[in-house]
């Protein structure tokens, strides 16, 4: 007897094929074969990405390029790795990122339902990428070690990673953004390597990730300095960032912390002038007691050199 297909059916196939492997989609359609999944495809006019790996290049993220490594941080977060295989699932709104990534690697198709939107391949070139980055398939437990990164690629990575797990919000009554980063509580060492490495790159101290009081590993960074560090080195690198997110830290605004550290760096260069606290404040234009608390709780004094990344002098 011949079991016609259900609009069921057909909608799950639909929404799955280009996904999912033989495993998973027998799983879905228990009450039919392989066989009799693969022939409907085909009457439907489904293809699953293996059909599409002619067009493809996934090789292109095993590249040392920023590129390449803003997306091996943005699937750290959020995507899924098996053997070979690969699958990004994002929300509907955010399609304009998963079609990125699929021009990046080259697959023409992508496939979407009225919540999600995905891209899934098999090939090669993601288990040596799984061997690359020592990525687990139980990654959201498993963090890999990226402690050996440096420079740009880690900065590209970072960036990629806040656009899959983090957020970038307004605070509260005020034009200024915060960053937070929540993840599961294994990633505590990796969000500390991450604020470590991105702070000794400024030249500031670095903000410590906590366990929060539900569990999670988190890391909120408000220092305006920092998240201005970020957007402006996303820019620089050409990263194919998540506008919704980026588009809240203006660049044009001075914080509170921006204009402390300038000022700082001021009063340094002028006492290397051999300025006197009055001279600084008038230049300046603030109080003589604003020059002595900066010097003081700065611990300034006048240095012969030159000066370095983050307002700090060479001693010579």
């Amino acid at each position: 007897m011949r079991l016609y297909w259900s609009e069921k059916e057909n909608s799950m196939l639909k929404e799955n094929y280009n996904l999912y492997s033989k495993y998973e989609l027998q799983k879905i359609l228990p009450n039919r074969t392989w066989n009799a999944i693969i022939l409907h495809a085909q009457k439907l006019g489904l293809k699953r990405c293996s059909d599409l790996l002619a067009n493809t290049n996934p090789s292109i993220l095993l590249q040392e390029t920023p590129e390449t490594y803003y997306w091996i941080g943005f699937l750290l977060a959020d995507g899924n790795f098996k053997n070979k295989r690969l699958k990004l699932v994002l929300s509907k709104k955010d399609h304009k990122q998963i079609y990125k990534f699929a021009t990046f690697i080259g697959i023409k198709e992508t496939k979407e339902n009225s919540f999600s939107c995905a891209v899934s391949i098999q090939h090669s070139a993601i288990y040596k990428l799984i061997e690359k980055f020592g990525i687990s398939t139980t990654k959201t437990y498993n963090p890999p070690n990226l402690e050996w990164l440096e420079g740009d690629l880690f900065l590209a990575l970072l960036i990629g990673f806040i656009d899959g797990d983090g957020s970038i919000i307004y605070q509260t009554n005020r034009n200024d953004c915060k960053l937070a980063i929540k993840v599961h509580s294994s990633w505590l060492e990796t969000l500390n390597v991450f604020s470590l490495k991105l702070h000794n790159l400024i030249g500031i101290p670095y903000k410590e990730a906590k366990i929060n009081s539900v569990g999670y590993a988190e890391l909120n960074i408000s220092n305006s300095i920092v998240l201005k560090f970020i957007k402006r080195n996303a820019q620089r690198l050409n990263l194919p960032t998540m506008e919704r997110k980026w588009e809240r830290i203006n660049l044009s605004t001075i914080s509170k912390a921006e204009l402390g550290k300038y000022r700082i760096n001021q009063v340094q260069i002028l006492l290397n002038e051999n300025l006197s606290k009055t001279k600084i404040a008038n230049v300046l234009g603030v109080s003589n007691s604003t020059i002595t608390m900066i010097i003081k709780r700065n611990n300034l004094i006048a240095y012969k050199g030159k000066m370095l990344k983050g307002g700090i002098y060479d001693k010579q």
